[in-house]
């Protein structure tokens, strides 16, 4: 028997730069979530849960054939939501606040940066994460956990109902001894770090009260499909 399959198709680019995600929810006719499904988009595939909701992470925005397989169903698109207010960090200044150092960073002097894909629920809450980038230095499970700490103000719809969304973002630890004398403090982001030449760019400003090299790692793209999630 051919079933019919309304399936709520939402949408939404990450608040930074690619990755982005593709997110719905399958039902029955009579609006009862199908669990098992199997969603496909590019070289993304994801399972229906319980509620019948899925999320798919795809490389970039842009156009792309989503499938669905559920037995020989009938497969109509319905109630797209689009994402017109981004989430934002709910703690005021959050981009600057620094996670803490580790001892081998500290020791090391080590300029470190991670990147993370941070999967955001309706209520702003970090369900779970991927690394994009891992920083070294002893610091991966201290950004894993400063991550999971983080809450946000969620995206919103056109009609305002707030939504799931994925949020790229990093952490940058500068040298700690080089932040130690440009600031004072180790406890956030300074400004100056911009003025740093990035990690294989050139000659190191020798002259520098503190000549070192900025990590500047952008985040691997790919890794945003195939790396497993991290649960909270």
């Amino acid at each position: 028997m051919r079933q019919l399959i309304v399936i709520m198709l939402l949408t939404a680019a990450a608040s930074a730069a690619p990755p982005t995600q593709i997110v719905g929810k399958l039902t029955d006719r009579a609006g009862r979530p199908l669990e098992s499904a199997t969603v496909t988009a590019a070289a993304a595939t994801a399972i229906t849960n319980a509620n019948g909701i899925y999320r798919l992470v795809v490389p970039a925005p842009g156009n792309y054939d989503v499938t669905f397989s559920y037995a020989d169903a009938v497969i109509v698109i319905h109630d797209p939501r689009p994402m017109v207010v981004p989430p934002k960090p709910a703690r005021k200044h959050e981009e600057r606040i620094l996670p803490p150092y580790s001892d081998a960073a500290i020791e090391h002097d080590a300029w470190e940066k991670a990147w993370l894909l941070l999967d955001v629920d309706a209520d702003g809450t970090v369900t779970r994460l991927k690394f994009l980038h891992e920083p070294g230095h002893d610091l991966k499970d201290i950004a894993q956990k400063a991550a999971f700490a983080m809450k946000f103000e969620p995206g919103r719809d056109a009609e305002n109902r707030p939504m799931p969304v994925l949020v790229l973002w990093a952490y940058e630890w500068p040298a700690y001894w080089w932040l130690v004398q440009m600031e004072g403090v180790t406890t956030a982001f300074s400004p100056q770090a911009y003025s740093v030449p990035c990690r294989g760019s050139g000659p190191v400003h020798i002259r520098s009260v503190h000549p070192i090299y900025r990590d500047c790692s952008p985040p691997d793209r790919e890794l945003a499909v195939t790396a497993k999630w991290i649960p909270r």
